[in-house]
């Protein structure tokens, strides 16, 4: 990645999977790039001890899993309000059937075309409006009141975000009487509220 950001080569989004994360704490082997994720530009930069200093791309993306169990260290705050914890149902082994995706099917989607997508508003002028603006005033009047929780501004600001991009993907469900705004708002709850629960 280092030498894909010298050269300016930014035409595909990478990601780099951690499998299983959490069997010991992320702070300890993952700091300089927790440090570095509020501001990831084409600049940013870590440093492996001794001279050797690698850029990290805007392009670069890291995806973990983790368990929940007592086999694996507890996440930290910290991390809970840097990440996107999506937590995945319980497989049953019954329901499992393969899966025949058709190569026509398949699309490289370009970096450009993601950042478009998901980058393309200014963050201090994303607000809540309506249902949605009442729902997320409660919702942190209760944390606060009642579990001593205060949502950071990192933690505000990516809600926000996630919300305003979302909700103009996703479709109002007529039929289940499910607003698109809601919708959205309800996945960036579940995705960068509750894990501070």
């Amino acid at each position: 990645m280092d030498c894909e950001a010298k050269g300016n080569i930014s035409n595909l989004p990478y990601m780099i999977l951690l499998d299983e994360a959490n069997l010991s704490p992320m702070e300890y082997y993952w700091a300089d790039f927790m440090n570095i994720c509020d501001d990831l530009s084409g600049q940013s930069s870590i440093n492996l001890g001794e001279d050797y200093r690698f850029q990290i791309p805007d392009f670069l993306r890291f995806v973990a899993t983790i368990n929940n169990d007592n086999t694996t260290v507890e996440i930290s705050p910290r991390l809970i309000d840097r990440a996107w914890i999506i937590k995945l149902p319980v497989a049953n082994s019954d329901d499992l059937k393969a899966v025949n995706i058709d190569s026509d099917e398949l699309r490289i989607i370009s970096w450009s075309s993601l950042n478009k997508t998901f980058n393309n508003n200014d963050n201090s002028a994303i607000q809540f409006y309506g249902e949605v603006e009442n729902i997320y005033k409660g919702i942190l009047h209760f944390l606060k009141e009642h579990l001593d929780i205060t949502i950071s501004p990192r933690t505000d600001i990516a809600i926000k975000k996630y919300w305003s991009t979302a909700q103009s993907i996703f479709f109002d469900d007529n039929e289940n009487n499910v607003d698109a705004s809601i919708a959205a708002f309800d996945y960036a709850v579940a995705q960068k509220i509750l894990p501070h629960i």
